[in-house]
């Protein structure tokens, strides 16, 4: 005959097992990463190249000035070359050349000093300069007569027979794009009475 003692202890053990609750899952374990939702396509017909660099340069535009004609230029460094009409009694027509070399024309100092020596006669008097300020962009004016023995930018002088009674007015525009050359030369009278148009044109001045 089983013991009642034996049954007893047994009973319990059964019960206790079959009370015990599942292992219920660590929140310590990480939870699997959700996936990224694909990115959006673009819409047709989008630009999707980089913009340009902040502060590109641009080159300038101005206003052609009324009553002189725009010829052909004679040279890849030209931007532009407009006769000037004569004044009265002068023997001939003046003429402007706007120049741009892109870095390779030398300092604003260095193409004053070339203007000036293409008066050897000229003296210290003869020579004026201002500074002047339109659109934000600086204008060194530079105004000397005498005679005029010509030369073009980085060449050598020349040969023509120099002339006599001549002026030039020059302006050095220093743009974001690098400095451009506005040259008018002629007899006196002619430049000076195209003075007040030169000037009308450098106002013209604005970035492109």
């Amino acid at each position: 005959m089983r013991s009642p003692l034996l049954v007893v202890p047994l009973a319990l053990f059964v019960v206790s097992a079959c009370s015990r609750k599942p292992e219920e899952p660590s929140e310590s374990r990480s939870a699997p990463a959700e996936p990224k939702p694909p990115a959006a396509p673009s819409a047709p017909g989008a630009d999707n190249r980089p913009s340009a660099p902040p502060g590109s340069a641009r080159e300038i535009v101005w206003t052609d000035p009324a009553g002189w004609q725009k010829v052909p230029s004679g040279s890849p460094m030209r931007k532009a070359t407009y006769k000037v009409p004569a004044a009265p009694k002068d023997p001939e027509d003046g003429e402007l050349a706007v120049f741009y070399f892109r870095g390779e024309g030398g300092s604003t100092e260095a193409n004053i000093q070339r203007w000036i020596s293409q008066f050897p006669d000229a003296k210290p008097a003869d020579t004026k300069r201002s500074q002047r300020t339109v659109s934000g962009m600086n204008q060194t004016i530079v105004e000397v007569e005498g005679t005029y023995s010509g030369g073009m930018p980085g060449g050598p002088p020349s040969a023509a027979t120099p002339k006599a009674q001549y002026r030039l007015m020059g302006a050095v525009v220093e743009t974001p794009a690098g400095p451009y050359f506005f040259k008018l030369t002629g007899p006196k009278k002619t430049v000076e009475a195209a003075k007040s148009t030169f000037f009308t044109l450098l106002d013209s001045v604005k970035s492109s």
